[in-house]
Formats: C-alpha cells, sequence, structure tokens
C-alpha cells in the first residue's frame, strides 16, 4: 500500500463524540432569538426617550444604530424583523413625542427619514451578508481547488501514483527520519526491462496499459503504511522503505520481480524471458549517530541503488541486486 505523502509521525488522533443535531438546531435558533429580543428592549428605551423629547432625525439614527449592534442580523428573516419593529416604534413616537412649538410638517419629515434610513440600512445589510456568503463560498471552493490541484500536481497523470517532484520531497523526509531514529532505509530502483522494444512492438497505448498494471502490481507488494511508491521516470518506479534493511527490502523487492513476471505480459523482444519483466537495485543506507549532511546521504543512497539496478541488469535482467552503504 503507498503511503500519504503527507504523512506526518507523531500525530495523535483524538476522537470526541459527535456534535448532537438537535442542540446545534436550538442554538441557532434561541442565540439569535435573543440578540433580537434585546436588541428589540434597546429600541424601545429609545422610544421612552422619544416620548420625552423630539428627537427628529436622530431617531433614525439610533435605531439604524441598534440594526447595526445586532449580533444575529447575519439572518435575512432577523434583519426585516428588527427594521419592521424599529420603523413601528417610529411611527409610534409621532404620536408620543413632544412636538409644541414645531411645525407640524418637520417631524411628519423626520420620521419619514428615519423609516427610509432604518430600510436602507437593512437593505444594505441584507446585501452585505449575501456578498459575504459568495465570498466564503468562493474561497471555500478555492481552497477545494488548490487542494485537488496540489494533489494532481504530486501524481503521474498515468499510473495514478506519485510523481518525481512528489518523491523528491518524500525522499527527504524519510532521510530525516532515519537520520533522527537512526534507523536504516531501503530504497528499491525498479526498471521494466526492455520496455523500449515493447512499446515498439506493441505500440503505445500497449506501453501505457503495461506502466500502469506494472505500478498497481508492484503498488500491491508495499504492505506497510510507510512505504512509498513513485513513478521515478519513463519506464522506472522507485519505492522507499523507511526503517527497512537490506534483507527486508530484499525480500519486498523479490516479491515486486515475481508478481510482474506473473502478469504474464508477452514481450517478444525481451532477453529475460517471453514476459514482461522487472530489474530492481536495492540501496540501503545505516546513518550513523549525529549525522547532518541530509545531501550527502540522499546521493549516497541513489548511487547505491544506481549501482545495484545495474548490476541486475548486466546480470541479465529479471533480477534483484543489493548495495548497501553506510554513509554518514
Amino acid at each position: 500500500m503507498e503511503a500519504n505523502p503527507h504523512r506526518d509521525d507523531g500525530v495523535t488522533t483524538q476522537w470526541s463524540q459527535p456534535a448532537d443535531p438537535a442542540s446545534d438546531r436550538t442554538r441557532n435558533v434561541v442565540g439569535p432569538a435573543i440578540d433580537t429580543a434585546l436588541c428589540l428592549v434597546l429600541a424601545l428605551a429609545i422610544l421612552a426617550l422619544d416620548a420625552i423629547t423630539p428627537l427628529g432625525i436622530a431617531d433614525g439614527i439610533l435605531y439604524v444604530a441598534v440594526l447595526l449592534l445586532c449580533p444575529s442580523v447575519r439572518q435575512p428573516r432577523l434583519i426585516w424583523l428588527l427594521a419592521a419593529g424599529c420603523s413601528l416604534l417610529v411611527a409610534v413616537g409621532y404620536w408620543i413625542s413632544p412636538t409644541v412649538g414645531v411645525w407640524s410638517f418637520i417631524p411628519v419629515t423626520n420620521r419619514i427619514l428615519s423609516v427610509g434610513m432604518i430600510w436602507t440600512t437593512a437593505l444594505l445589510m441584507h446585501q452585505l451578508r449575501d456578498a459575504r456568503r459568495r465570498i466564503e463560498r468562493q474561497q471555500e471552493t478555492l481552497r477545494k481547488t488548490n487542494t485537488i490541484l496540489e494533489r494532481l500536481a504530486r501524481l503521474d497523470g498515468l499510473t495514478g501514483i506519485c510523481n518525481r517532484r512528489c518523491f523528491d520531497s518524500q525522499l527527504l523526509q524519510e532521510i530525516r527520519r532515519c537520520v533522527r531514529e537512526t534507523q536504516p532505509l531501503s530504497l528499491l530502483m525498479i526498471d521494466i526491462d526492455h520496455f523500449k522494444d515493447f512499446n515498439d512492438q506493441a505500440g503505445h497505448p500497449a506501453g501505457d496499459r503495461c506502466l500502469v498494471q506494472v505500478a498497481c502490481t508492484i503498488r500491491s507488494c508495499l504492505h506497510r503504511p510507510g512505504d512509498f511508491l513513485a513513478r521515478y521516470g519513463g519506464e522506472e518506479f522507485a519505492a522507499i522503505l523507511s526503517a527497512a534493511d537490506a534483507d527486508g527490502a530484499v525480500r519486498v523487492a523479490e516479491e515486486m520481480r515475481a508478481v510482474v513476471e506473473a502478469l504474464r505480459i508477452l514481450h517478444p523482444k525481451s532477453s529475460a524471458g517471453p514476459w514482461v519483466t522487472v530489474s530492481v537495485g536495492v540501496g540501503t543506507i545505516r546513518p550513523a549517530a549525529g549525522s547532518s549532511d541530509i545531501t550527502a546521504l540522499t546521493q549516497a543512497l541513489l548511487r547505491a541503488s544506481d549501482a545495484a539496478l545495474y548490476q541486475a541488469k548486466q546480470g541479465g535482467r529479471n533480477r534483484v541486486c543489493v548495495s548497501e552503504s553506510s554513509a554518514g
């Protein structure tokens, strides 16, 4: 099984009780209702003040402040409910507010302006809420798209396994881990024997199908969660086996070689046999305590696995060879 390229050791999963949907619904209803009721109480206090002094245009400004202060106005029904309540109080205030010595058209005009301010504010808040929701949806879509693009950027388009870029990142991560834990690290270089001849003979579509079959087959040989497989380039694959010594890596490599041969994909131009086969080079490093040169360890592991793969090809292909390094 292929490991997750974003695997992060040391993370503890915490199990928690699932949220109660009924409790969430209660909070979603009770909370906004309490907010609205408190704002209506504040509006009534403004009405009481309106009863002892002709507030005029300031009346509308105070009710607009009530709208703006309500934390639940993200819900459209509450926006309109609060606006309607404030408008009603403005109308009531006209009849109870003292207007002695004031021309009648002045309080009427002020009240009309106040109601207009209240409903304009409610409309703007409703539009702002809709705009905020659209932005949040777009941001969520963007996050999901970025996640998909990042994942696709790390995958090989043909085989569906990780690509070279992903391999380079994972190899550095695993080497740092093996240095930190002073454990061996093995790298398998897997090459399909005479694949160019197979491609020329069977055609590129058949070659693509062969690559996909081989990739799926060798991936099935990786049984530990920490094992990692990537397409290294062309007909070559690479498998990283963390905390695996040479003997364990050779067993995995031999299993890969055997299962690919067992696919019995006909290859009439192979010197290794009638079927498609693979050669596997196994490189293993054992970092010394206190090793700090990650680049040197990376190069040593790559050289060891490349040398082993070259040896397997020179030895007749369809075989596993191993090279071990103790670079520190």
